[in-house]
């Protein structure tokens, strides 16, 4: 489904690209997407528009796990999550 491409992870933001499913699939059109990040303690979201095929996520703290989660949410109101994902953000600024 989504978060197809590798992240870019750095010591305190991830950013991804994504591509949604065909509408086929979906059985309509994308109203939004809804990103979750949870990690140590910290729980984040970002809401994005139905064009949106990117995320960056910031204040994230240095060398710690998060699992990321991608729903899109479907013109009508149903919902349609990915599996969740962990990223490890880096210890020194560097990217993968």
């Amino acid at each position: 489904m989504c978060g197809d491409k590798q992240p870019k992870i750095q010591t305190d933001s991830m950013s991804s690209l994504f591509l949604p499913p065909a509408v086929e699939d979906l059985q309509g059109g994308v109203s939004r997407f809804l990103v979750n990040v949870t990690g140590a303690g910290n729980v984040g979201s970002l809401t994005l528009g139905s064009n949106s095929q990117s995320a960056t996520v910031t204040g994230l703290s240095p060398n710690t796990r998060y699992d990321v989660t991608v729903t899109i949410e479907v013109h009508g109101g149903e919902r349609i999550s990915s599996e969740p994902a962990s990223v490890t953000t880096q210890d020194g600024g560097k990217y993968w």
